[in-house]
């Protein structure tokens, strides 16, 4: 992706750095999103790998997985987002 979209939102910025993924997972409203992509089971174990911090084994390997699978939907708008980081995580529509 070359340039952002003018609507994309910034989730995270770069200065949390390899917690980047972690901060994600931990802030993620599930209750007010579907995750779409990829199996739920899939899903929720990359999200508890991811949650456990850097150091835990396959960290890097879950946070691929979610950046590449994962489509987020919020459930009262409908509105769709990718992942997308490039230093800093980023929300891009569908």
């Amino acid at each position: 992706m070359e340039e952002l979209p003018h609507d994309a939102i910034l989730f995270a910025s770069d200065r949390r750095g390899i917690y980047i993924p972690q901060h994600f997972a931990e802030s993620i409203d599930l209750e007010a999103v579907t995750l779409d992509g990829m199996a739920a089971e899939s899903i929720a174990e990359c999200l508890d790998i991811i949650r456990q911090g850097p150091d835990a084994d396959g960290y890097w390997e879950a946070w691929d997985d979610i950046l590449m699978h994962l489509t987020i939907t919020e459930n009262r708008t409908g509105k769709a987002w990718h992942l997308f980081q490039d230093g800093d995580l980023w929300l891009v529509p569908a």
